[in-house]
């Protein structure tokens, strides 16, 4: 039976070449999502509320004005007193107060920027995963279309008398397959789309292009990368800076123990007689302070003890990333080389098959393992790159 130009091109060949346009692509998706995304938007107006709160703390308590109207008896005449008091807080003249408010500022930076890295992390995993499935389909597009193909010619044959029943339903059993598994594909994909237009803000975004970037490269000294992974975490940068809120909290504290000082002018005005002149007073912390120095110091030991925990935990997390993306790199690599292999057999068998020395089960045998191969290596791909993506994020 001569099927042989049925043949011609079946073999679902991998892509290999890598280009930048995924990266471009990416990377525009991801400014979008960082200036649309409802979460980053409503932090950003949360940390702008805190930052006018951290200015207020650095303004002096307001001035207090008092004024007095006594009256007296007929013969004595009336008496006004007027005055006006300001307090002084020791531990605000002497900037310890002001530094507290711009380090919590700084603070509220970095939260910002943790968040902004875990919701663009998850932004680009998705897109990546995107990347993948328009790459399956194109893959399983070209197997549908030539599923459909042979089942066409197949029935063609079978009507004419030229092949068997059994021929005919094998070709049409895999051409349904072909389509359940170009179908569901393609669900998944329009899932994924509608989950991050989600976070691009109900904004629709369009993703088509199905090559990973090629200058995603895993770093060949991992204690190399992770110093500079260690530089530039915004999460390592929150735990340190926390300890520093919370040492300048424990000095702003023991400033506070001072006593607080309140001066000001004061005034009599009495029938016959004027008393002008300044006024003073201090104010005694007896009860409280203590306690808050306390407090604010075992606050600050426990920062410390925060901040040793999360870059051991940072850097255990980073090894087991960067162990899992070499192990998947070398599962790709062998995937990879073992196409060839793969592609010489299957084209082995379509020319036993085109010279009828071969059933057509065997054929369909051979693509199926053929068509697996190749889906694993592509779900390979994307694991691997995900994993990359995890190990690059501070660079987001």
């Amino acid at each position: 039976m001569k099927i042989a130009y049925i043949f011609s091109g079946i073999v679902l060949t991998a892509f290999s070449a890598m280009t930048a346009s995924a990266q471009d692509e990416v990377g525009g998706i991801l400014t979008g999502i960082e200036q649309n995304n409802r979460e980053l938007s409503a932090l950003r107006s949360r940390i702008e509320a805190d930052k006018y709160g951290y200015k207020a703390e650095k303004a002096l308590e307001d001035p207090e004005f008092g004024f007095d109207y006594l009256w007296g008896n007929p013969d004595q005449g009336n008496r006004k007193d007027f005055s006006i008091t300001q307090t002084l807080d020791l531990a605000l003249l002497f900037g310890s107060k002001g530094k507290l408010a711009n380090t919590r500022a700084e603070l509220s930076d970095l939260e910002y920027r943790v968040e902004r890295q875990r919701i663009l992390l998850e932004a680009n995993k998705l897109c990546l995963e995107i990347i993948y499935r328009n790459a399956l389909d194109r893959e399983l597009g070209r197997n549908l279309a030539q599923t459909d193909s042979l089942k066409t010619l197949m029935e063609k044959l079978y009507n004419e008398g030229n092949v068997g029943r059994k021929d005919y339903g094998e070709a049409a059993l895999s051409a349904t397959l072909a389509r359940s598994e170009y179908s569901r594909n393609r669900i998944e994909r329009d899932n994924l789309l509608t989950a991050l237009a989600g976070m691009n803000g109900g904004e629709p975004v369009q993703l088509t292009v199905n090559e990973f970037a090629a200058s995603e490269m895993l770093p060949s000294d991992f204690e190399g990368w992770y110093a500079e992974a260690e530089n530039g975490s915004p999460v390592l940068a929150y735990v340190a800076k926390q300890v520093n809120v919370s040492g300048q909290a424990l000095k702003t504290e023991k400033i506070a123990n001072a006593p607080k000082l309140t001066a000001g002018y004061m005034s009599e005005l009495v029938t016959g007689s004027e008393f002008r002149g300044l006024t003073l007073g201090v104010t005694i912390p007896l009860w409280s302070v203590k306690n808050n120095v306390r407090q604010a110091r075992a606050s600050y030991e426990a920062s410390v003890k925060y901040q040793e925990d999360a870059a051991a935990r940072y850097y255990t997390a980073m090894l087991q990333a960067y162990s899992r993306a070499r192990g998947l790199l070398d599962v790709l690599t062998e995937l990879e080389s073992s196409m060839a292999e793969a592609e010489t057999t299957l084209r082995a068998v379509e020319q036993r098959c085109a010279l009828g020395e071969a059933p057509m089960m065997e054929y369909l045998v051979e693509r199926s393992i053929y068509t697996s191969l190749l889906t694993n290596m592509l779900e390979a791909r994307l694991d691997y790159h995900q994993a990359l993506a995890e190990l690059n994020a501070f660079r987001l």
